[in-house]
């Protein structure tokens, strides 16, 4: 199996599972307490301990931290031909 997302690929976090309430804004949750901010997948790797979890990414968020999610927490996004500083959902 392939992974879903590849290095350089930009992201959003939707899945909600590790939170959105931290002060910290460690885990930036899509239009929810930290707003819009976007990530960007740095690694990715095979996480063999858990077949159900193929792979996991660690993501530079535009906010400067960064962190690592499970496909099923991302949401992959794409530029806008028009708008070249603005971001859409896949």
């Amino acid at each position: 199996m392939k992974p879903k997302f590849k290095i350089n690929d930009r992201v959003k976090y939707i899945s909600n599972e590790y939170g959105d309430d931290d002060d910290n804004n460690n885990n930036p949750l899509w239009n929810r307490k930290h707003g819009y901010v976007f990530g960007t997948i740095t690694h990715v790797y095979p996480f063999p301990r858990a077949p159900h979890i193929p792979y996991k990414y660690t993501i530079k968020w535009d906010n400067g931290k960064i962190t690592t999610y499970i496909e099923s927490d991302l949401k992959k996004c794409l530029l806008k031909p028009d708008f070249p500083d603005e971001l859409f959902m896949v």
